[in-house]
């Protein structure tokens, strides 16, 4: 069983480590990243600005091997329409990239060639199963389908499924000079806006990596407007370091994170001991009852050697019938694993080579570590006695201190997720409805949506908003009358429509609300939070009202302040933000948010799909509710509590059986003072609990040494959340009541059957 569950652990590592080792280009690919450097507002970003890429051929020379951008239009979905079948798609891995790509991502090719196939304009390149969802079984190359109703792909290439275990997805990549006609004027040269990843795949000659983050340095000191390039700098991050050590914000999707390996490293480790320490205890308490065979075979002839190799084979021997049965528990176990820790692990995982070779390293250290003590016992052929008995109750204390630790992290990450679940956010999430309009006829059209959708009674408000409302933000560069003397700073800021505040139920506590009667607001006035008022250095919300804000050539009047809310994931604090009513609504708008009636939202939905489908018919309506997207931001989290509270209570279970071993020893030790005393009148409850204080205090001062550990542990990974929850003293009351019935329930059973022996047998037990 332990061993089964280390390796269910193993397999969740493997799977971490080897993200984006499928890629070409892992080892000799750098991503290049904006990282603060100055004291700000900035914050260290995985995205660039789209003219950086046409700035390295120049600047790197031989050094660059390949490069490309990846854009996805910052939209999370992105739709495809068939006019032959009339059939609509809606992607969400699906990304613009530049004609290196595929020498730095995997693509393996089935049709076509992909190291050439962005070349043109209009291409793209697909993976099998989105072919085969496009085009059904019809050959993929050469067909077209109409992107976002604006211009038709012509698939030039067709690629294996790419390994999902990447920083990057990608079912569908088209040729990013397609964005040419797809933006007035072409690809924007902005270098104060940052919606690409660049990736650079450099030559192996030494210094390559020096030469090129000068290099890039240096476009940014050039390039960037001042002051963003005293601010921040351009760098360069390997691929290798992505996935598990990137602290980056705006990343194109969410990546791992390393205080996760730690965690399942410590859970596998920690099931793996206990399970070596409870074996190390059943084999002692069998060398015991060897001695005499152990003593005759050494006055037969057999030396030191001899008799430690028969102790260490047959432990060979167990260990690996145990390594048998624990790969097969495992493959029963791999998809119910897969569900808790978030992974698609494939059916033969368990028979990799990887995997196999993890078998075998734990087989091994199981043996070793459970065998050599055992066996030097054996060699001594002397009865345990005492002494060892009470080395095998400092093992059974080492379990409990390590299931202590264990019940102590699963506590924290069950109790810290129940806390990020029901915090208050500071604006209702419940009933409210997103619908993604990023680049679709419906943003041209949002006032006439808005306007028949409010003709359903269950639709109480609805506003037009730059990123999903508690999920993000955007940043530009603000200058404001309180700190006009500093020029202009980056500040965080929401695309927002009038009524806002009545979707996400707001308070506005200074001032007023944006208007719908009012033109003037849409070019001359800002709203903030209370957190901006506090950052810019006003007393009270009042004072922030009527002065001024500029960016670029918009001057702006503080018209309102809103109450305090979460802006993005509990992780962080809560962001001081600006808010701007959108200017050009179809590029800055990108999601209707629609508060509805609490109740059954069926027949809103039906009228909102109507009025989706005569406004834009080459669409789908893909609407998902606010609060489920928000959870999702905790997705990481919740597969974490789900997979530490699977391990930690088969770790006490394991220990549990420990414990129960020990029992059994200790009763077949005093099997007749036993029946002595049931000769004398006790009673079971009294031998029950004159057997219990033989461990009773060894469970109590391993308990009182692990949680300390385990809570030290568990602060170190609550230091990555601004909002974090105390446990409280039903953790340190909890854990040790649970603990303690689980030692005292695996000594009754043994107890029970000891005192039920006929007292002819039990006065006559040898």
């Amino acid at each position: 069983m332990a061993i089964a569950g280390a390796l269910l652990v193993g397999l969740f590592l493997l799977d971490e480590f080897a993200h984006d080792r499928a890629h070409p280009g892992y080892g000799q690919t750098w991503r290049i990243t904006q990282i603060p450097v100055a004291q700000g507002l900035n914050k260290p970003t995985a995205s660039t600005p789209i003219p950086l890429h046409d700035q390295l051929e120049s600047a790197l020379g031989s050094d660059l091997l390949a490069s490309t951008r990846i854009f996805n239009l910052q939209a999370e979905r992105l739709h495809l329409f068939d006019e032959e079948r009339d059939a609509r798609f809606t992607e969400t891995r699906m990304v613009f990239a530049d004609p290196g790509f595929f020498r730095i991502f995997q693509g393996d090719a089935l049709a076509g060639d992909p190291f050439t196939a962005l070349d043109a304009p209009n291409s793209v390149v697909v993976s099998r199963s989105t072919a085969t969802r496009w085009f059904g079984t019809e050959d993929a190359l050469g067909r077209s389908i109409r992107f976002e109703g604006r211009f038709a792909l012509t698939v030039t290439a067709v690629i294996e499924d790419p390994d999902p275990r990447s920083h990057v997805w990608y079912d569908a990549v088209a040729s990013m000079s397609s964005l040419n006609a797809f933006f007035v004027g072409g690809l924007p040269d902005n270098w104060t806006w940052n919606p690409v990843w660049t990736y650079i795949l450099l030559d192996e000659a030494p210094g390559a990596e020096d030469r090129a983050a000068s290099a890039v340095g240096r476009i940014g000191r050039e390039r960037l407007p001042d002051p963003l390039n005293r601010e921040i700098e351009f760098r360069l991050q390997p691929m290798a370091d992505i996935w598990l050590k990137s602290e980056l914000e705006g990343e194109i999707r969410p990546v791992g994170k390393w205080s996760t390996v730690v965690v399942f490293l410590i859970l596998g480790l920690g099931l793996l001991l206990i399970a070596c320490l409870n074996t190390v205890n059943m084999a002692v308490a069998r060398s015991s009852r060897r001695v005499k065979e152990t003593t005759m075979r050494k006055v037969l002839g057999a030396d030191t050697a001899q008799v430690v190799a028969r102790f260490m084979v047959e432990n060979a021997l167990l260990t690996a019938m145990a390594g048998v049965l624990a790969v097969l528990a495992g493959a029963l176990a791999l998809p119910a694993f897969g569900g808790l820790a978030g992974k698609s692990f494939r059916p033969d995982a368990l028979l990799s080579l990887p995997a196999l070779g993890l078998v075998a390293i734990i087989l091994v250290v199981v043996v070793l570590l459970s065998g050599l003590y055992p066996a030097r016992q054996a060699v001594s052929a002397k009865p345990v006695g005492r002494r060892g008995t009470g080395i095998r109750r400092i093992i059974l204390g080492a379990q409990f201190v390590l299931a202590s630790v264990l019940m102590v992290g699963v506590w924290t990450v069950s109790h810290q997720l129940h806390h990020l679940q029901t915090k208050p956010l500071g604006f209702d999430r419940e009933s409210v409805w997103v619908l993604p309009v990023t680049n679709t006829r419906l943003a041209f059209f949002f006032e006439t949506f808005r306007e028949r959708a409010l003709t359903h009674p269950d639709v109480e408000a609805v506003a037009l908003v730059g990123d999903v409302f508690g999920t993000g933000y955007q940043q530009f560069d603000y200058t404001v009358e309180r700190t006009e003397e500093a020029g202009a700073l980056t500040r965080s800021f929401q695309f927002v429509t009038p009524g806002f505040d009545r979707v996400f139920g707001l308070r506005v506590v200074a001032g007023r609300a944006f208007s719908d009667t009012l033109l003037t607001d849409v070019r001359a006035s800002v709203m903030m939070n209370e957190a901006m008022t506090r950052a810019l250095g006003y007393a009270t919300p009042a004072e922030a009202v009527g002065s001024w804000v500029r960016r670029d050539d918009f001057l702006f009047t503080v018209v309102g302040v809103v109450n305090d809310h979460q802006s993005t994931r509990l992780h962080l604090p809560i962001e001081p933000l600006m808010f701007e009513i959108p200017k050009v609504q179809p590029v800055q708008g990108r999601y209707i948010h629609i508060r509805l009636k609490d109740g059954d939202p069926a027949a809103a939905l039906a009228h909102l799909e109507s009025i989706h489908g005569e406004l834009d018919r080459t669409r789908q309506f893909d609407p998902f509710p606010l609060a489920d997207r928000i959870a999702e931001q905790y997705r990481a989290e919740r597969h974490l509590a789900a997979s530490t509270r699977f391990f930690a209570l088969l770790a006490v279970l394991v220990a549990a059986f420990g414990l129960f071993s020990l029992a059994s020893y200790l009763i077949a030790l005093r099997t007749k003072a036993i029946g002595i005393r049931k000769v004398l009148g006790a009673g079971i409850w009294r031998i029950w609990a004159d057997l219990n204080r033989e461990f009773t205090w060894t469970v109590a001062v391993a308990i009182a040494i692990g949680m300390p550990i385990g809570w030290w542990g568990a602060g170190e990974w609550l230091a990555g959340f601004a909002n974090r929850s105390e446990p409280g003293w039903a953790m340190w009351i909890g854990i040790p009541v649970f603990l303690m019935a689980v030692a005292w329930a695996s000594s009754a059973w043994q107890t029970y059957r000891a005192a039920g022996r006929n007292l002819v047998e039990t006065l006559r037990y040898e």
